[in-house]
C-alpha cells in the first residue's frame, strides 16, 4: 500500500502501473500461499480423503504436458509413455502432484535442457518419473525438497510460496505413494509410485 500512496503522490502513472503489479503479484502468492496451507490443513487432519478411481495415468500425463505452460516450456517436455497405463487411485491428487512436480521441472532446471516425463510399470505398481538438467543443484539443497517456505536460489521469487513440494509430499502420503528425488551427475529426478496397476 505505501508503494502505491507513494506513486500517487508523485503524479507518476508509469510508477503506479508498476506499484499496481506489484500489489498484483503480491496478492497472488499470498493466495496461492493461503490455498495450498489449507489443502494441507484438510490432508494432514484428516478432511480430505482419497478417492480411488480408475484412470489411465498416460492420458492424464499427455494431457498435463499439452498444457503445460509457454509454448516454449510444452516443447521441451519429453514422453516416455505407454500407449495406455491404467491404475486406481485419486485422479485430481494424482494430477496436482504430477503437475507440481513437472513444474518444478520446467521452471528450476537447466532452461535449454529438455524435461522427461515418463511411466514404468513394475510389480507393485507405476512409477511416474520427472527427468531433469539441474546443474546448479547440490545434495545439500536436494536435502531441503518438501520443507515448506523453502524455494532455494529462489528466495526472492514473488511468484513462488514454496509450498509446492511440501503439498505435493502431503498428497503423495495421503495415496500411500512414496515421493523420491536423487540427484546424480547433475541430473534431477522425481519419482512418485509405486501407484497400484488396475
Amino acid at each position: 500500500a505505501a508503494v502505491t500512496e507513494l506513486a500517487q503522490r508523485r503524479h507518476d502513472a508509469g510508477a503506479l502501473r508498476q506499484a499496481l503489479a506489484s500489489v498484483g503479484e503480491t496478492n497472488a502468492r499470498m493466495q496461492r500461499s493461503i490455498e495450498a496451507l489449507l489443502a494441507l490443513a484438510h490432508l494432514e487432519s484428516g478432511q480430505e480423503a482419497p478417492q480411488a478411481d480408475p484412470l489411465d495415468l498416460a492420458a492424464l500425463l499427455r494431457q498435463l504436458a499439452a498444457s503445460g505452460g509457454e509454448e516454449p516450456d510444452r516443447e521441451r517436455i519429453h514422453l516416455q509413455l505407454p500407449a495406455e497405463a491404467w491404475a486406481v487411485c485419486d485422479a485430481g491428487m494424482l494430477e496436482r502432484i504430477a503437475s507440481n512436480l513437472l513444474r518444478n521441472a520446467l521452471e528450476y532446471g537447466d532452461a535449454d535442457q529438455p524435461v522427461q516425463l515418463s511411466l514404468a510399470r513394475q510389480d507393485a505398481g507405476w512409477w511416474l518419473r520427472v527427468r531433469n538438467r539441474a546443474a546448479r543443484l547440490t545434495e545439500a539443497e536436494l536435502a531441503h525438497f518438501g520443507e515448506r517456505h523453502w524455494r532455494g536460489d529462489r528466495e526472492a521469487d514473488a511468484r513462488h510460496a514454496g509450498l509446492g513440494l511440501a503439498l505435493a509430499q502431503a498428497m503423495a502420503a495421503a495415496l500411500g505413494l512414496q515421493v523420491q528425488f536423487t540427484l546424480q551427475e547433475g541430473e534431477l529426478q522425481a519419482a512418485l509410485g509405486p501407484i497400484p496397476a488396475l
